[in-house]
Parts: structure tokens; C-alpha cells; sequence
């Protein structure tokens, strides 16, 4: 019998994220044709946490949970040292970088732990032709000048300016998918380290109190991969708005002029709020009906609204759903308490 085909997906982070992971399992088992490998690296999630996601894990069918704890001190110290000079992000946001040490395969999507869900069939993305370069991104930042869309290359580097624009991340790394190939025969942990050490020098006037360079993974890995990285349907699309793969939350309010469906959303662009910072059931949200307005007192669009529901649609039969939807109705009762 022939071997189903299978996506590998992997995040990283701490235990302050991982009781939301479940709520993503369930989406990528709905939307999933495939079997599916799911790789948690992590160095500071608990034993019982891990636990439960296992016993949860089981319960999902082709589903296989691979856990990854890093547990090499000085490949930490080197993820911390990126991390510094990326805002002090959690370092587990630079484990993806380890995927050739730690991962048997030959690619792999890389999600944002927590506030990403699936909305449909991510094969085309996943099976996209990698070229010979290292990533497969979703872009949102071109270089754009005379009217002409384009992409970044390592000469806009030179430029201080263009520079600091690419720092902030040609793609957001909310999803994107990395060659596993060519890490292993290209990408160490000491080459983006001696990376990073060169793009201080640009910026003289750094200060330990001020060290960041970069914003967070998306600006690093933007700067270091600028000439290795595949934009997905670039060639047919050229286009800011073209996010199907990673649709950020921030895009609703553009849903009628997009001629697209999200497959991947995002849970960013929510004034720094995510969707268990909310509990929205149907029968909150029926009251905020008009879909071009702010929704009060969340100070929120509708569509935003809308898409933390089927976060909490999801959420319900999963392990930690007790605990997130009381700190959901918590933080909802004082934000009504507040603009009351």
C-alpha cells in the first residue's frame, strides 16, 4: 500500500503560549487532506503541559505530535543573542533556524504558535518549487518606486535606508515555508550570528539599552535570506494585498476588494491583541451587526470580531478551553467595565 502523503508543520515557543497550540491542531485537522506531522520545538514548556498535548494529540486522526526540547545550552545562548537584537522576542522565535538538526524531512511549514488557524488547503503553498532558494514567504513589503512593484534585492541592502525598511521584515513570520535541504548544507547558527555582529556595525549609535536592529525573526531572517527567498505566486500576483497563506487580521477591513480566500489567518493587527483576549460567542456578536464599523467597546472591526468567534468555535473541546475561556470573559467584562 502506498504511503500517504504528509505536511510537516512546525512552531516553537514557551508554556505561555501553549495552551492555545490544541485550538490550531483542531483547524489543521479540519482543513488538512493530508497526514500530518507537527513539530513543537521548545525549551520551557512543562512536562504536564507536554503531557496534555500528547494525550490530546492521540485523539486526532493522522496526526502525529513530535516533540523537540532543545536542550543545548549554547545553541540558547546563540538564540538569545539573536533575540536581543530583535526586540528581546521570545528566543524560541529563532528555533525554526535548528530545523536541519532536529527535523528527518526535506521541508517544512513554520506557523506562529497559537494565533494562526487554517481555513482551507494549504497544499499549494506547502508544494510550492523552492528554486534554489531557502524560503517560501508571504510577502507584504515590496520595494516600490516609480509606480513599480518589485522585489528587494541585496544591493538595497547598501542603502541605510532601504536597510532598515527590509529590518522590519519583507514577510511576516506568521507562516512560511523553509528548504530543510538548504539549511543543512547552507545556515548554522554561528553564520547568523556573525550576520547579525556585521549589521551592528551599521547602526553606531546602539547602546546596551537600545540594541534592537531588526524586528524580531521576520526582520532578521528578511535581511539574512534577501536574495534566497521564493515569494509565493510573485510572478502572477505582485501584490501587497495577496496573502491567502497568512492573512493578517489587519486586512478585513479590505475583504471586498481581495477576489480571494484566506486559507492561513493570522491573529495580528489587533492593537497587540489576540483572540483569547476576547470571548466572542454568537450571541455577542449578533449585536454588533454592521459590518463596515468599529465595533464599541472593543474598538475593534466587525470582521475582527467575527474571526475571534470561530477562534472560540474551535477552541471548545480542547484541553485548556476551561482556563482560556475564563480568562476570555474576564478580560471582555473589563473592557466593558472600562468604557462604561
Amino acid at each position: 500500500m502506498a504511503q500517504r502523503e504528509k505536511v510537516n508543520i512546525l512552531t516553537s515557543c514557551d508554556d505561555n503560549l501553549i495552551k492555545y497550540i490544541p485550538v490550531q491542531w483542531v483547524t489543521i485537522a479540519a482543513k488538512t487532506k493530508q497526514d500530518v506531522n507537527f513539530y513543537l520545538m521548545h525549551s520551557r514548556v512543562s512536562e504536564e503541559n507536554i503531557q496534555i498535548l500528547k494525550d490530546f494529540a492521540e485523539k486526532i486522526p493522522n496526526f502525529n505530535f513530535i516533540e523537540i526540547k532543545i536542550t543545548d545550552t549554547v545553541a540558547i545562548e546563540k538564540l538569545q543573542f539573536l533575540s536581543k537584537h530583535g526586540g528581546n522576542w521570545s528566543y524560541e522565535a529563532y528555533m525554526p533556524l535548528l530545523c536541519a538538526e532536529y527535523l528527518n524531512c526535506e521541508r517544512v511549514l513554520c506557523i506562529d504558535a497559537g494565533d494562526i488557524l487554517f481555513n482551507g488547503d494549504v497544499t499549494p503553498y506547502y508544494t510550492a518549487d523552492f528554486g534554489d532558494n531557502a524560503l517560501i514567504i508571504t510577502p507584504y513589503q515590496y520595494h516600490i518606486e516609480n509606480g513599480e512593484i518589485r522585489k528587494f534585492t541585496k544591493n538595497d541592502t547598501a542603502d541605510l535606508q532601504k536597510n532598515h525598511n527590509i529590518s522590519f521584515g519583507v514577510f511576516n513570520s506568521g507562516s512560511y515555508v523553509i528548504n530543510v535541504d538548504y539549511f543543512r548544507k547552507k545556515i548554522t547558527l554561528d553564520k547568523l550570528c556573525d550576520f547579525v555582529k556585521s549589521e551592528v556595525k551599521k547602526y553606531p549609535n546602539l547602546s546596551p539599552q537600545n540594541p534592537q536592529i531588526y524586528f524580531g525573526d521576520q526582520g532578521l531572517f528578511s535581511l539574512y535570506f534577501i536574495e534566497n527567498m521564493q515569494y509565493f505566486d510573485y510572478e502572477k500576483i505582485r501584490s501587497e494585498l495577496y496573502m491567502p497563506y497568512n492573512f493578517c487580521m489587519m486586512y478585513f477591513k479590505k475583504l471586498d476588494k481581495l477576489g480571494y480566500l484566506p486559507v492561513i489567518f493570522h491573529y495580528c493587527g489587533m492593537k497587540g491583541k489576540k483572540p483569547w483576549d476576547f470571548f466572542i460567542d454568537e450571541n455577542m456578536l449578533s449585536k454588533y451587526n454592521d459590518t463596515d464599523k468599529i465595533c464599541n467597546p472593543f474598538n475593534l472591526h466587525y470582521y475582527k470580531l467575527y474571526f475571534i468567534s470561530i477562534f472560540w468555535e474551535y477552541a471548545a473541546g480542547t484541553p485548556f478551553y476551561n482556563e482560556i475561556k475564563l480568562q476570555g470573559l474576564r478580560n471582555t467584562k473589563k473592557i466593558f467595565e472600562e468604557k462604561l
